[in-house]
């Protein structure tokens, strides 16, 4: 729960404007006056009324005794709203309301002791930023604000009577445990949402590092299709998975890659013919280190099918025979790989550090 400190006492600068400026064009007393008007009754006429005029433009309009004090705070209560109607960065719709709190801001500016009011009222004002991007749309959630807004009709109006902060100090503390809780959980969403987020980042960027390590390996190849079918079918997202899971520079990324590597070497009659004791050698090995990777990421054995087709390929080219082979371009023209995800650039830590764990939202206004 969130507790919010009374304000400090009223600078002396401003009690002196209080007590001492003449701005021109208010009615200021001339000479001394018997007693002032009273006015505490006016004011809470105009904020029963939920009335919008400046309360210099009111004091302007009834012919009173006002004395300086009462002028001076009603300028400065007008100055104080008004400033803060153009800067909260709330939506006008609370901003207007919330600047008729210039009737009892006046009315207290002008007591020997206006910090008793302005401890709770200061803060509060504060911490409505948190409603920045509020909007008067008319939905529950709308409503609801403007309806909590609404019960400090009745809270001033008392204070006005009774002179008791009570019951508006009291509506400041649950204003901020409520907000609290908000906060809490807003917090909790977020999190959820970046791990949500950050899963999908993570199965975005190892798609794309299959695609490219895929794309690399089969551009300009010439392959039996037993072999493109493996690669596409089962090798590739097996690439995804480690991609998302274990990064480029894990040691899984990098026997997976060397097999798939591998697979086209052995494939590609180009290749493979130009070396016959290595085509034993990779032959020998080439379906047991593909069982094993694969049992390493998935957690199963590989399907003995899968592995059916690489065999009868090893067993063709071992024996000399020529197989038949597809070109690999139609495969590439669906992958839509970019080979620039392979070797990213390293980005500087100082680039992102302040941005990093946050939600930014881009728009227009």
């Amino acid at each position: 729960m969130s507790e919010r400190a009374s304000s400090p006492p009223l600078p002396d600068a401003i009690r002196g404007l209080v007590q001492e400026i003449r701005v021109p064009g208010l009615p200021y007393p001339i000479g001394r006056i018997p007693a002032a008007a009273p006015w505490r009754d006016l004011l809470r006429v105009e904020w029963s009324a939920q009335h919008d005029q400046s309360v210099c433009h009111l004091l302007k309009k009834l012919d009173q005794p006002w004395s300086t004090r009462q002028v001076n705070a009603a300028y400065l209560a007008d100055r104080i709203m008004d400033v803060y109607l153009r800067s909260s960065g709330l939506h006008p719709v609370l901003a207007v309301q919330l600047a008729r709190l210039r009737y009892p801001l006046a009315w207290q500016l002008a007591t020997d002791q206006p910090e008793a009011f302005l401890g709770p009222l200061v803060p509060w004002l504060d911490s409505l930023e948190d409603w920045r991007g509020w909007s008067d749309s008319g939905g529950r959630s709308s409503r609801a604000l403007l309806e909590r807004l609404g019960e400090l009709v009745g809270m001033i109006n008392d204070f006005f009577d009774t002179g008791s902060l009570t019951a508006f100090t009291g509506f400041c503390q649950q204003w901020y445990r409520d907000a609290e809780l908000r906060r809490e959980r807003a917090g909790r969403l977020h999190q959820r949402l970046l791990e949500t987020e950050t899963g999908a980042a993570r199965q975005r960027r190892g798609d794309q590092l299959a695609r490219a390590a895929v794309g690399r390996a089969l551009k300009g190849r010439n392959l039996p299709q037993p072999i493109l079918d493996f690669v596409i079918r089962h090798w590739q997202p097996l690439l995804r998975q480690i991609g998302s899971q274990d990064g480029r520079s894990s040691d899984n990324w990098r026997h997976a890659n060397r097999l798939l590597e591998w697979l086209v070497w052995v494939g590609d009659p180009e290749l493979a013919s130009q070396d016959l004791e290595r085509l034993y050698q990779v032959g020998e090995q080439l379906t047991e280190r593909l069982a094993d990777v694969w049992r390493r990421v998935w957690r199963d054995p590989i399907p003995s099918e899968a592995l059916a087709g690489i065999d009868q390929v090893l067993v063709a080219s071992l024996r000399r025979e020529v197989s038949e082979v597809v070109t690999t371009q139609g495969v590439l023209a669906g992958l839509d790989f970019d080979l620039s995800g392979l070797e990213p650039e390293a980005i500087k830590d100082e680039a992102f550090r302040d941005c990093e764990r946050q939600w930014f939202v881009m728009g227009e206004g």
